[in-house]
């Protein structure tokens, strides 16, 4: 999946540069730890791209997710692209379970913070 204009500002585990887009996320895929990656939005005087190879995702890290003139941002699918989250709980993406959990804002709880605490 793709966020474009986007950034993941998080350390990486592996910076490169690429011909293709489509060769960062080859690279991905051969590191186990490897949950997204950004690439330059555009190439450099060499026609290369500049590759980052991340440990985690936009779901896990939102605080860290932000718009980017420079950068496109590419994640593996998650439970969370649906928004499963109601009422500004936040998504965190449980991969080994192939599930997600919401962390719900004060006042809410259930599994998608659906439900409004009564005091």
């Amino acid at each position: 999946m793709i966020s474009e204009f986007s950034y993941l500002n998080i350390s990486s585990i592996g910076r490169n540069l690429i011909q293709d887009e489509n060769d960062c996320g080859y690279a991905c895929l051969e590191i186990p730890s490897c949950f997204s990656y950004n690439v330059a939005a555009f190439p450099d005087v060499n026609g290369k791209l500049l590759c980052e190879l991340l440990p985690s995702d936009k779901f896990n890290n939102s605080d860290k997710f932000n718009a980017s003139k420079e950068f496109h941002h590419f994640y593996i699918p998650s439970p969370c692209d649906s928004s499963p989250c109601k009422n500004t709980g936040k998504c965190i993406s449980l991969y080994q379970e192939n599930g997600y959990k919401c962390i719900c804002v004060k006042g809410f709880t259930g599994k998608d913070c659906e439900t409004s605490k009564k005091y």
